[in-house]
């Protein structure tokens, strides 16, 4: 029986890791713990806003640190599945415990059983995404670079997150609160539910854009400077109901999707018509050079 288990082991484990993404990950693991540091330190405090505040931004930059690292990993041929299970970890981390402690210390502890009971269920939502999108990955029963089934639980983090740098001080009003107790479950159903929601790795940067795509992504950027968490906020949650307009007209949002696809990104600069011609006036280098440079009289 002993040779039989000793049969079964491997005879060489691997050695080392990938060191740029895994410090990446690891980022986004410290942040997510940090977030929850401040959370338990500074709730019962005479000034918790200011630290609810914190970390909040704390989850949303944890998630711009797990965007890149797998995208380090791909451009760097880097991938392994060390990474892949450390970068699940990191985000039930940053994305599912330290989002489901801060909604509850903010707001959801004045619901007592209720609103322990919805954090805890939109971290057990988070995990099974999480969960679900390994298990689909490893078969490869579900491969789109266009779609997410289920929200992706950063995005579900980000919109917490946002909502409580939004008004970071404690929420008085009952009807409020009722509304973040409706967002927390609305949340956890959609990470476990079939909602398609767009994962825009399909955007080629590659490609030209008409000039106006410039323009409107200049604006963007403008907005966003001048009132940051209003704006996220109402981007992420736009977002958010992109997906539940996918479930409920399928048709509709994917025509429109292909719209502005063609939009955005599908106008060319130059049409076939003008590229050829530009193309024809261009002199050959053989004839070029085979013609006399000086031109004769008549």
């Amino acid at each position: 029986m002993k040779n039989d288990v000793q049969q079964k082991l491997p005879s060489v484990y691997p050695r080392g890791i990938f060191l740029l993404p895994s410090i990446l990950t690891g980022v986004n693991i410290v942040l997510g713990f940090y977030s929850i540091i401040l959370v338990l330190k500074y709730a019962q405090t005479d000034n918790p806003s200011f630290y609810f505040y914190r970390a909040g931004l704390l989850i949303v930059i944890a998630a711009c640190f797990d965007a890149i690292d797998g995208r380090v990993a791909r451009l760097t041929k880097t991938t392994s599945p060390f990474g892949a299970q450390l970068d699940s970890i990191a985000d039930v981390v940053s994305f599912g415990i330290a989002p489901a402690v801060l909604v509850y210390a903010w707001a959801l502890f004045r619901f007592e059983r209720l609103g322990w009971i919805a954090a805890l269920i939109y971290m057990l939502a988070g995990a099974i995404r999480l969960a679900r999108f390994n298990v689909l990955e490893e078969i490869h029963s579900y491969s789109s670079s266009q779609y997410f089934i289920g929200l992706p639980i950063p995005a579900a983090a980000i919109c917490l997150a946002l909502t409580v740098m939004l008004k970071p001080d404690l929420p008085d009003n009952i009807m409020l609160r009722t509304l973040i107790l409706v967002i927390v479950y609305g949340l956890a159903w959609l990470m476990i539910s079939k909602c398609r929601f767009r994962s825009f790795k399909d955007i080629d940067w590659r490609r030209r854009r008409p000039v106006g795509t410039l323009v409107i992504i200049m604006i963007l950027v403008g907005a966003v400077l001048h009132a940051p968490v209003l704006f996220l906020f109402i981007l992420m949650f736009s977002y958010v109901g992109s997906g539940l307009m996918m479930r409920m007209s399928p048709q509709w949002m994917r025509n429109h999707f292909e719209r502005l696809d063609t939009w955005f990104s599908g106008v060319k600069v130059l049409d076939d018509a003008e590229t050829t011609e530009l193309e024809s006036d261009v002199p050959n280098d053989d004839q070029s050079e085979d013609q006399d440079p000086v031109t004769s009289s008549d």
